[in-house]
């Protein structure tokens, strides 16, 4: 599993390649997608779609989501 700083390295640059409407953004989530999908399990599929379809926007209001099922994650047991 990732560790915490990196998942949140990986969840920082996706949020500033959104943001600037950056094509690279689909590139992380393509090369990122085992550890965003075990992370957010419950949103990596939406991010995914949104992402994949330059949605970037709608990528953007999923991230505090993706964020927060993260945190939960990672204090399982």
């Amino acid at each position: 599993p990732a560790s915490p700083v990196q998942l949140a390295e990986v969840l920082d640059r996706l949020e500033a390649w959104l943001d600037a409407d950056d094509a690279r953004a689909g590139r992380c989530v393509a090369e990122q997608a085992a550890l965003l999908a075990a992370a957010a399990p419950t949103h990596f599929r939406a991010l995914q779609a949104a992402v994949e379809q330059f949605d970037y926007e709608a990528a953007l209001q999923l991230l505090p989501a993706v964020r927060a099922q993260a945190l939960t994650q990672e204090n399982r047991p």
